[in-house]
């Protein structure tokens, strides 16, 4: 069975970077943190930010290693109420980006639609 391992993105410089596949919060369905990671860097996402100068030394790394885990389901019940809350992004730009294993990519956006 595999899970959704949860990249959370840090708003390193005053900016987020969202694009087709990256958000603030990105699920990568995986069947460890390690093969999560793997595809995570091949979507954009990168662990060594203050190291290369592509993330501000006062506000820390933008991404980290995979931590957390999650079902599908899970992540829908919380996609809102836990996510969403927190963050200010702009309507057109989705909140979370789920990415499957099987190379589909799920949308939610701050408004709850969901693409």
């Amino acid at each position: 069975m595999s899970y959704y391992y949860i990249f959370r993105q840090n708003n390193s410089g005053g900016n987020f970077k969202v694009n087709d596949d990256l958000s603030i919060f990105v699920f990568i369905e995986a069947n460890s943190a390690k093969e999560a990671d793997s595809i995570a860097e091949s979507k954009g996402i990168y662990f060594d930010g203050i190291e290369t100068g592509l993330d501000c030394k006062c506000c820390g790394s933008r991404w980290h290693e995979a931590y957390d885990v999650y079902t599908i389901d899970e992540i829908y019940d919380m996609a809102i109420e836990r996510f969403y809350i927190r963050y200010l992004v702009k309507n057109k730009e989705p909140i979370i980006i789920i990415h499957k294993l099987n190379g589909s990519k799920i949308k939610i956006y701050p408004d709850n639609y969901i693409e």
